[in-house]
């Protein structure tokens, strides 16, 4: 099923393994990062509470918690700056 949607979507996945762990590591420095900073810091006894913790360490993650990555911007405030940028530039090629 989950390749369907891939597929769909016309979304190919690499199956020899070269490079994968470049792929991943997006994903796995964010998993790590939740799982460090919000998951096992609280007892998460169901998927109700699993599901509440992951979507405030996602928020956390995206709207507070400043990244190096974004010159201490956080990822929403990266996002709006980019967006600025981009405008500015678009509004610039019109004159």
């Amino acid at each position: 099923m989950y390749l369907g949607v891939l597929q769909h979507a016309q979304i190919t996945i690499p199956m020899d393994g070269c490079g994968q762990y470049m792929d991943n590591i997006f994903i796995e420095r964010l998993w790590r990062s939740l799982k460090y900073e919000a998951v096992y810091l609280h007892e998460v006894t169901d998927g109700f509470k699993a599901k509440r913790v992951i979507g405030d360490g996602v928020n956390f993650f995206n709207t507070e918690r400043p990244h190096s990555a974004f010159e201490g911007r956080t990822p929403a405030e990266n996002y709006d700056f980019v967006h600025h940028i981009h405008r500015l530039h678009n509004n610039k090629k019109k004159r």
